[in-house]
């Protein structure tokens, strides 16, 4: 049987790089430890590209909520700056997610 993680992992969409990165951080494991459920709302501080936001985001799914926590202070590093661009080009597909910045 394919649970709510394993669904999210297979979501096709997902960037390669996110993809080759799943069975060496072991993602499954870490994803059903943290027990996050359909409906439910998550703070994902620092996102840098995304990877668990968008992991997030289809575990949670409509009823849920992705907060993608960036302070601005931090955006003066150029792949913080680079990964916050890419969150927010995924924004029109990903209604659930909202990208937040402003102090830490």
């Amino acid at each position: 049987m394919t649970d709510r993680f394993e669904l999210a992992l297979a979501d096709t969409t997902r960037p390669r790089r996110d993809i080759s990165r799943d069975r060496r951080d072991r993602t499954l494991e870490l994803l059903r430890f943290a027990a996050i459920g359909a409906g439910d709302v998550i703070v994902d501080f620092l996102p840098f590209r995304g990877y668990f936001t968008h992991l997030f985001s289809s575990i949670v799914g409509k009823d849920g909520q992705v907060y993608a926590a960036i302070p601005d202070r931090l955006t003066a590093i150029e792949r913080i700056a680079n990964g916050k661009m890419e969150i927010a080009a995924s924004l029109a597909d990903r209604k659930n997610i909202t990208l937040i910045t402003g102090a830490a």
